[in-house]
């Protein structure tokens, strides 16, 4: 089934729709809401639940960090973005809030073993090393000079 978007309800939608580097292109904020309405389970964004859409795409990027990533940076989507785009539409399938905690819980724990499995395969010394490490290097006198 297709993802379908509907934004003409949004106030001064041509505008806030189109991307200024690229008149022919859908603005990057724009696009990625309407992604985020499938992965963050919601299909519209009302006067009434912009506060929960909000929660919940901050949620989403807490746990997977910005959304945006343009040129290699990051640029997070912010609550004053997303309440530009009420009015804003999708055929997204809603989630309860019960499910919405359940998916990005199943999210926060699959980042969480990708991290590990990154870390396990990097080979990096633990907290219980680098603390030591660290305590070493603060107790080490400062080299003295010859003074010639």
């Amino acid at each position: 089934m297709s993802l379908n978007f509907d934004f003409r309800k949004v106030a001064n939608y041509e505008a806030v729709t189109t991307d200024p580097a690229d008149p022919q292109s859908w603005h990057p904020v724009a696009n990625a809401l309407v992604w985020l309405s499938m992965q963050c389970g919601f299909n519209e964004i009302t006067p009434k639940n912009v506060d929960k859409v909000i929660d919940r795409i901050m949620a989403y990027q807490v746990v997977l960090g910005a959304y945006l990533h343009p040129d290699g940076g990051e640029i997070y989507i912010m609550p004053v973005d997303i309440r530009r785009f009420v009015g804003m539409r999708t055929n997204a399938t809603r989630l309860t809030d019960a499910q919405w905690h359940r998916r990005l819980g199943r999210i926060a724990d699959d980042v969480g073993t990708r991290l590990a499995r990154r870390l396990e395969r990097e080979q990096r010394p633990g907290a219980l090393a680098e603390i030591a490490r660290r305590a070493a290097q603060a107790r080490k006198p400062l080299p003295t000079g010859s003074g010639t």
